[in-house]
């Protein structure tokens, strides 16, 4: 359990060293941890934090420097699509290695699911996948877990992944685990309460006060 009244979500950040233009802070309400998380080492790494409003009662605002992203119940990219990653973790192999001040970003490969099982025997469930590259230092590290890994298509962003667990930092053909999003998309919308009028609804578009 984490005390929410010491943890605050800031948004449209890029620099750690400067208030950045599209930068938004807010206070945390409430934290929601995966009620399965800890059953089975790393598996439902998931959680959901709910933002309080701001003083003048608005919550996140988009704008050229804040986006949102897709939610979905069915996303299958082909494998070796080029999924996108982000966070503030560490620069070097070492866990206490340099971190950046400037958030940084990279592209990585979509592993097959059997190989990714082949990878980290024993270990790999449903609700978890991999990517990365077999023969370059390209991925995420200590610092980065909970960041999201993007699915880029023609007419979305979606959410596809979320930075869980890996060995070691950014080993060529030792790929980073993250959890399966659309795998805990009803949890997502039982927590959240979104509301549609189709009991079919296979997509969350549009989430402002949620994390």
């Amino acid at each position: 359990d984490f005390p929410k009244f010491k943890w605050q979500v800031t948004v449209g950040e890029i620099s750690l060293k400067k208030e950045d233009p599209g930068e938004q802070v807010f206070e945390v309400e409430n934290i929601y941890n995966h009620e399965l998380y800890g059953k089975k080492q790393f598996d439902y790494d998931v959680a959901l934090i709910k933002i309080k409003p701001s003083y003048d009662g608005r919550g996140i605002q988009f704008s050229r420097f804040v986006h949102n992203v897709c939610i979905v119940r069915y996303a299958a990219p082909p494998v070796n699509t080029q999924l996108l990653i982000s966070g503030w973790g560490g620069l070097e192999k070492q866990p206490s290695g340099n971190t950046p001040d400037v958030l940084q970003f990279a592209s990585v490969p979509l592993l097959d699911q059997r190989a990714c099982e082949q990878k980290h025997p024993y270990m790999i469930t449903d609700r978890m996948f991999c990517a990365g590259y077999p023969d370059k230092e390209i991925s995420v590290c200590q610092g980065d877990s909970g960041g999201p890994l993007v699915y880029k298509t023609e007419e979305d962003n979606i959410l596809y992944g979320i930075t869980s667990w890996g060995v070691g930092c950014a080993i060529p053909d030792v790929p980073a685990v993250f959890a399966r999003v659309a795998a805990v998309y009803d949890w997502i919308r039982n927590v959240t309460q979104f509301n549609s009028d189709n009991i079919n609804q296979t997509r969350i578009n549009c989430m402002k006060n949620w994390i």
